[in-house]
């Protein structure tokens, strides 16, 4: 066109319509490009966030199952310290109910003029006021 233009068989209209619309065509070009480079960059940013929550999200179920096991460790460890307690408890109560077990020994502590005192003491000794009473049941093991 602008051989033709300078050889005069285009008018100056024409040559001034054609450099708009390259102008034009050459603008709505740059436009699209920046506005794909803006659309990747915010997919980018999207994909950085979405890995920041997923990471975050199996941050915070980690800490819950570590605190899960942690209670649920230490309920084990009541419950077989509860067991225990039951398991003696009932084997005193079943040799103190049958006889088998071995006579209780029993212990006052006393305080006379500020000094403090044990004795041994039997079923019927009389206490006095502030007496402190210790009774050990001692089992016997048999052997069948």
């Amino acid at each position: 066109m602008r051989q033709n233009f300078k050889k005069g068989v285009i008018p100056l209209m024409r040559m001034a319509e054609a450099r708009r619309v390259a102008l034009f065509s050459a603008t709505q070009a740059l436009q699209t490009t920046a506005l794909l480079a803006q659309a990747e960059r915010e997919r980018e940013n999207l994909t950085r966030s979405l890995q920041r929550v997923d990471d975050d999200r199996q941050m915070k179920l980690l800490a819950e199952l570590q605190a899960a096991e942690i209670r649920l460790e230490t309920i084990q460890a009541r419950l077989q310290a509860v067991g225990e307690k039951l398991m003696y408890s009932s084997i005193v109560k079943s040799q103190l109910i049958r006889g088998t077990g071995g006579n209780p020994v029993i212990t006052i502590f006393r305080e006379d003029n500020g000094e403090r005192h044990s004795q041994s003491a039997a079923e019927d000794t009389e206490l006095m006021p502030g007496d402190v009473v210790e009774v050990a049941v001692r089992l016997e093991s048999r052997m069948n």
